[in-house]
């Protein structure tokens, strides 16, 4: 048996191809003048200790990741709607949750869009915002199990989350919670998805993806990668 940071480390080990730029930081202390100025400057004066430190991890991951496919030194801002900002012709997710922070990268010959998210089952949902969040038919997986339901729920939150992350850069219009259809697949230990809504010319209603979930020492961790588009239909 593996445990602590170890076990994490594992968990959250790289689910792409080693094409795909990956790394995991875990890390109680934040260093920041190991980041750009540039990047400093999206830090308010008034932050506190924890977005000091997930901001520091997030980053430093990107770092990486970034550096795993050949691009050194690039700061990664910030756009309008809070998305990270990569390098031209990349795309990448950002997420993080207590002491650990994660980031992936790829060229967009690889994938057309990247999404990553985790979520410590510790800290649960309130569960007013089910109907906000799930579906009919996700509600229904969810509440079978009544002492799953809301490590269930986190899971279907995450895994929107990183399917927002995915598809928004690409096409930056309103992407709900019920804009996508999550079907769990218990062999696979993954999530079916498709879209109900046309979000645009390459990604049309009912296009189908899978989005990976793994479970375990606490957390809830979800990806998916998005074909590159000459591979898409």
């Amino acid at each position: 048996m593996i445990f602590g940071d170890k076990a994490i480390e594992f968990l959250f080990s790289s689910p792409f191809p080693d094409s795909i730029g990956f790394s995991c930081k875990i890390s109680e202390k934040y260093e920041l003048d190991r980041l750009s100025p540039l990047e400093l400057a999206l830090l308010s004066n008034r932050a506190v200790d924890k977005r000091k430190l997930h901001f520091f991890l997030g980053r430093l991951a990107a770092k990486e990741a970034l550096a795993q496919i050949g691009i050194q030194g690039f700061a990664v801002l910030r756009g309008e709607n809070n998305e990270p900002l990569w390098p031209k012709d990349i795309c990448g997710s950002i997420t993080h949750t207590g002491n650990i922070g994660i980031a992936c990268a790829a060229p967009k010959s690889i994938a057309s869009g990247i999404g990553i998210d985790i979520e410590k089952i510790t800290e649960k949902l309130t569960w007013d915002i089910v109907d906000r969040i799930c579906l009919a038919q996700e509600k229904e997986w969810v509440t079978s199990v009544p002492e799953l339901q809301y490590q269930r729920l986190l899971m279907v939150f995450s895994a929107k989350e990183s399917i927002f992350k995915a598809f928004f850069p690409q096409n930056p219009v309103f992407f709900g919670f019920h804009e996508a259809l999550l079907v769990w697949n218990e062999e696979m230990q993954s999530f079916s998805g498709k879209l109900l809504f046309d979000f645009s010319k390459d990604f049309p209603k009912e296009y189908s993806f899978s989005v990976g979930c793994r479970v375990g020492e606490g957390y809830i961790f979800t990806f998916l990668s998005l074909p590159k588009k000459s591979e898409l239909p």
